[in-house]
């Protein structure tokens, strides 16, 4: 297995990306099944997107941040994407969370660990 990203309200519904690039979705349980009454949860606030592709073709830091938020101050969330033969092999978060405590610009300085 690879990397996976859970929903925050319910952690048995999950995305991985496995070893091979592929996809697993598991969008219910036996406990909690997706319906028109218990559905995912989306999010309807906007955030400013940043994207560093190091001079390649594909995303390697990916940045969310409430609208005015700049670049040097604290309030991003960040997340690292790792590639082998172009196929994501894991999609890690700075600090090993999803906090939006983050500063984009200290993305790749050493200030954080990805996991």
């Amino acid at each position: 297995m690879g990397t996976s990203i859970a929903d925050a309200r319910n952690p048995s519904r999950q995305l991985t990306v496995n070893s091979d690039g592929s996809l697993n979705i598991k969008l219910s349980t036996s406990e909690s099944p997706i319906s028109s009454s218990a559905p995912l949860p989306v999010s309807d606030t906007a955030y400013t997107l940043r994207q560093d592709f190091e001079g390649g073709n594909s995303p390697i830091y990916i940045g969310e941040a409430l609208p005015g938020t700049l670049d040097a101050a604290s309030g991003w969330r960040i997340r690292k994407i790792t590639y082998t033969n172009n196929m994501i092999t894991s999609i890690t978060w700075a600090d090993g969370n999803a906090s939006f405590n983050k500063v984009w610009d200290d993305r790749k300085d050493g200030t954080y660990t990805y996991s």
